[in-house]
């Protein structure tokens, strides 16, 4: 049996894209899990469409745009509505695909600290996302982030 070393890359993309997955898995809501009928038909879905970052953007806490990509779905806008809490806006629809987000700054140095990040779907929208940020506490608090939208 012959076996390859992954290069770190390649490695990377592979844990993103188990994380990706395993987030989509969670971000249906109360239908999904072990208990759920669909769970079961799941098992022998195939898809035969490959999925794909389509946008990705790194957003300073005070709502600015550090910097995103303009990849098929660029950021179209962000607004910051409340302390923590923000609204991002992307050219194209979204529904249909997976975002994940995470709590950090988009440099080399520094650190945020204990935080968390919720995001899910802007309500009344194809293509925006409702984000909040909190402190290891749990108070909603401006946070820098980062989120990939995969489809």
């Amino acid at each position: 049996m012959r076996t390859r070393k992954l290069l770190p890359a390649a490695g990377v993309a592979l844990a993103l894209a188990v994380g990706v997955f395993a987030g989509s898995a969670l971000a249906g809501g109360a239908t999904n899990g072990p208990n759920h009928a669909s769970a079961k038909s799941s098992a022998n879905f195939k898809s035969t469409r490959s999925v794909r970052v389509k946008a990705a953007a790194v957003i300073n806490a005070n709502g600015t745009v550090r910097r995103a990509s303009h990849l098929p779905y660029a950021v179209s806008s962000v607004t910051s509505t409340g302390t923590g809490v923000y609204v991002l806006r992307f050219s194209h629809s979204i529904t249909g695909c997976a975002w994940v987000g995470t709590v950090g700054l988009g440099q080399f140095t520094g650190s945020t600290g204990a935080a968390q990040i919720t995001i899910t779907g802007r309500n009344g929208t194809k293509n925006g996302l409702y984000i909040t940020t909190f402190d290891g506490a749990g108070t909603p608090t401006d946070e820098p982030f980062h989120v990939i939208v995969v489809c």
